[in-house]
């Protein structure tokens, strides 16, 4: 009986993280450009309600521990170090696949001419892409992820389909999120895939924030590639960020070094 309501609750979960990202990218976000303060106060408490369901109440109904979640203790930080260094290998794997992949969509693009690399821009976005990845991958990989792969082992026994169909519509999910933002898109459907398969035998958030940050700042201040989804997907300005407008004093600190 309980198994059954868990089941029902872990679909109802992943359609409210649907409904709430449609609303956010395209009925919301072009509010937020200019925002007043109630709103910023609006936002700030949705997202203290939504990370405390998130990341405590949800986990604690689904009886789900720590380490499945790819997350630590507080002894940690939050970090999973059980299978730090054990796990390193596979995800370094995965950046070296990717960061070939990367020179060669580099060469395709400029050839021998790169433009120079401004450092403060880099690390400033690298800065704030760990802050979105943290957020981001403790929604995806530590939430949907884990309740998708819940809800396939509920309804099949072969381990290798179990695993193939959690990543596979993980991957779609999270392509999805990027929409229409056709590029990125692409892009994140095999992103997702390939550490979706590491991250299910071998889950550690830790290794996945720190290569998803890296992989958001290359494509985005090396490549040049538009990261704009939603309703935004259309503005190439950086003023239409909402991220950058919530959070007080983060305008006036990145500047022009976006």
């Amino acid at each position: 009986m309980k198994s059954n309501y868990l089941y029902r609750l872990a679909i109802i979960e992943i359609i409210s993280i649907i409904v709430i990202y449609y609303l956010i990218a395209w009925e919301i976000a072009p509010y937020f450009l200019e925002p007043r303060f109630w709103q910023i106060v609006i936002v700030w408490i949705s997202v203290i309600v939504g990370g405390y369901y998130v990341f405590y109440l949800s986990p604690k109904l689904h009886s789900e521990s720590l380490s499945i979640r790819g997350v630590g203790d507080r002894k940690t930080l939050f970090i999973k170090t059980d299978n730090l260094y054990s796990s390193a290998s596979a995800y370094l794997v995965f950046v070296l696949v990717a960061a070939l992949i990367f020179m060669i969509m580099l060469y395709l693009k400029y050839g021998n001419n790169w433009s120079e690399i401004n450092p403060e821009g880099f690390w400033t976005k690298y800065f704030f892409y760990l802050v979105s990845a943290t957020v981001q991958d403790l929604i995806f990989f530590s939430f949907i992820f884990v309740k998708l792969k819940f809800l396939i082992k509920s309804s099949f026994s072969d381990q290798y389909r179990i695993k193939l169909l959690t990543v596979t519509i993980f991957a779609i999910f999270f392509s999805l999120f990027h929409y229409p933002n056709m590029p990125l898109m692409f892009l994140t459907y095999f992103f997702a895939f390939g550490l979706g398969w590491i991250f299910y035998l071998k889950p550690n958030l830790f290794w996945v924030i720190m290569i998803h940050a890296l992989a958001g700042v290359m494509l985005h201040r090396i490549y040049g590639l538009h990261m704009k989804i939603g309703i935004l997907y259309g503005f190439h300005s950086s003023d239409a960020s909402f991220f950058r407008k919530i959070i007080p004093g983060v305008e006036a600190f990145i500047g022009n070094s976006w």
